[in-house]
């Protein structure tokens, strides 16, 4: 199979794992401790994940072919998804005109012709920008002095923001719509972009000394649990974690935490290889990404489990009243979209399986 289009199945996993995390930290029902540290690790293990992926499919193409497949593979879900965002407003507007004004269709237009991104499209233009400059990057440098150089500008840029009293984008967010608010929302994506890149260097870091200790089974779980822990110690630390609008408490403290949680995870899943359900669900990772939150799911299931707990007067059961309402609802919208005339939406991704080393030799 082309290097290039190989899936990898502990990447799966991993991704799996990181919606799982990311659909739980958005569902509202986690406390603010919690979530935050749920958030600590969502948007460093996507950065992380595309690392390890680059790094084992090569970097060898030049940065035409990186921008054209980017712009293919990562904007174009941006592009389309925020023109269905769009005609929902519409939609909804005529449904549900208590809730859904032109106010709040021109404040998404603002926010998708700004890359803010509508809802959780923000993370695909960052991922966009941030996965095409490393790649670049890689395809001119060494891994060592890029991982120095984007230590420097990820913690520089977050440490004096972070001293200088930052507010995250709230302030960009309820400006006047004019240049200065479009510069600073462009100023945010380009440091969103830096921490993504940042990521992306430790990703490929963790992938390999995950390949090192392939065969060293004991010593890959010892360091996986060691690091996992390491992160979860340290998000004690920390009172906010935020990386959509860049409030990050206590930098120094804060990108660390990420690093040890996502590479220690990295590290399990390469030791466990490979969990069917999971990877079904990383494999199919932007599909849910998409639509849980944009296409209402994840509110129809927490009415759902407002329900149930009316009912039963049971957290339990609301919990996992919510949990069932998304997997099924997410299932069918992954068995719809995944259909060849949807690809267009996804930048044309192949949602099959990962090959077994049997079928590979």
């Amino acid at each position: 199979m082309d290097s290039e289009k190989k899936r990898y199945s502990e990447l799966d996993l991993y991704k799996g794992i990181g919606i799982i995390l990311t659909v739980t930290a958005a569902s509202g029902m986690l406390s603010a401790k919690l979530q935050y540290r749920f958030d600590s690790a969502c948007f460093p293990m996507f950065m992380m994940a595309a690392g390890a992926l680059w790094h084992k499919r090569g970097f060898k193409t030049d940065e035409k072919k990186v921008l054209s497949e980017g712009l293919v593979r990562d904007f174009m879900p941006f592009f389309w998804f925020s023109l269905i965002y769009l005609l929902i407003d519409a939609v909804m507007m005529f449904i549900k005109p208590d809730s859904y004004g032109l106010f709040k269709l021109y404040n998404d237009i603002w926010d998708s012709v700004s890359f803010r991104g509508i809802g959780v499209l923000g993370f695909m233009s960052a991922y966009f920008l941030a996965v095409c400059a490393y790649r670049i990057f890689r395809h001119n440098f060494g891994l060592l002095p890029i991982c120095i150089l984007l230590c420097i500008v990820a913690f520089c840029l977050t440490g004096i923001l972070y001293y200088k009293g930052y507010t995250g984008l709230y302030d960009a967010g309820n400006m006047d719509l004019g240049i200065a608010s479009y510069g600073m929302r462009m100023a945010h994506l380009l440091w969103r972009c830096s921490v993504g890149m940042f990521f992306c260097a430790f990703g490929e870091v963790f992938c390999l000394l995950a390949e090192k200790l392939k065969e060293k089974k004991l010593a890959n779980v010892l360091l996986s649990v060691l690091f996992i822990g390491t992160g979860i110690g340290l998000s004690f630390l920390i009172d906010r974690c935020d990386y959509t609008d860049m409030i990050l408490d206590m930098p120094f403290i804060t990108l660390p935490l990420s690093l040890a949680i996502g590479g220690g995870l990295l590290l399990l899943c390469n030791w466990i290889g490979t969990v069917r359900p999971i990877d079904f669900l990383g494999r199919h990772a932007i599909i849910i990404f998409l639509t849980f939150s944009g296409f209402g799911i994840l509110k129809a299931a927490l009415a759902l489990g407002d329900f149930v707990f009316e009912k039963t007067v049971n957290n339990f059961a609301n919990r996992a009243s919510v949990c069932v309402a998304v997997l099924v609802m997410e299932i069918v919208i992954i068995c719809i979209f995944r259909l060849k005339v949807f690809s267009f939406l996804f930048g044309e991704r192949d949602f099959s399986a990962a090959e077994t080393e049997e079928d590979i030799l």
